[in-house]
C-alpha cells in the first residue's frame, strides 16, 4: 500500500513539472532550451542559457532573461507559471476518473496521495508567501502568478485547492 501511494505522489510531481514543460514548449521555449529536474530541491523545470549551462529559477534575472526569448506576453507568462498547476490537477482528474471506474482498484492510496498533493501544495504556498516576503521577489508558482495577473491567480487557487477537496471527499 505504502508503495502505491508514493509511486502516484511521484506521479502527481512528475506532471506538475511536466506541465510547465509542455506548456512552456506550446508557448515556444524550444525542447532541447528545457530541463525538468526531479530529484533535486526544488523539482523544476530549468532552462538553458546559450552556453547550455542549466537555469534554476532561483537565478531569477537569468531565467526570466531566457524565457523573454520565447515567451513575450504577460499572459503567456501567467500561463506558463500556472501551466504545472494546471496538468498536476488534470492528472488528478484523470486517476480519480479512473479509480472510480474500476471496482476493484484500490481508492485508498489514491485518497491518500491526494491528500498528500494537497498539503505539499499548501505547504508550497506558504513557503512561496514567506519567502516572497523575506526576498522581495516572486518564489514560487503562486507568487510568481500572482505579480502578473492578481485577481486571476487568486481566483484560479481557490478552484484549484476546492477542486482537490471535492475529488478527495467524492472519493470516499
Amino acid at each position: 500500500m505504502f508503495f502505491y501511494i508514493l509511486i502516484l505522489y511521484f506521479l502527481l510531481i512528475a506532471s506538475h513539472e511536466l506541465g510547465h514543460f509542455l506548456t512552456g514548449w506550446y508557448l515556444g521555449i524550444p525542447p532541447n532550451r528545457m530541463s525538468v529536474q526531479l530529484f533535486k530541491y526544488p523539482p523544476q523545470v530549468l532552462l538553458k542559457d546559450n552556453s547550455g549551462g542549466k537555469v534554476s529559477v532561483d537565478n531569477f534575472e537569468k531565467y526570466f532573461k531566457i524565457m523573454e526569448k520565447y515567451i513575450s506576453t504577460e499572459k503567456a507568462f501567467w500561463f506558463y507559471i500556472i501551466g504545472g498547476n494546471i496538468f498536476e490537477f488534470m492528472t488528478v482528474l484523470v486517476l480519480s476518473i479512473f479509480a472510480l471506474s474500476i471496482e476493484a482498484f484500490p481508492l485508498f492510496p489514491v485518497r491518500i496521495s491526494i491528500f498528500l498533493m494537497f498539503l505539499t501544495s499548501l505547504a508550497y504556498l506558504a513557503i512561496d508567501v514567506v519567502f516572497t516576503l523575506y526576498v522581495k521577489r516572486p518564489y514560487g508558482d503562486f507568487s510568481g502568478a500572482w505579480m502578473i495577473k492578481p485577481f486571476l491567480t487568486s481566483v484560479f487557487y481557490v478552484v484549484y485547492f476546492g477542486s482537490y477537496i471535492l475529488i478527495y471527499l467524492l472519493l470516499k
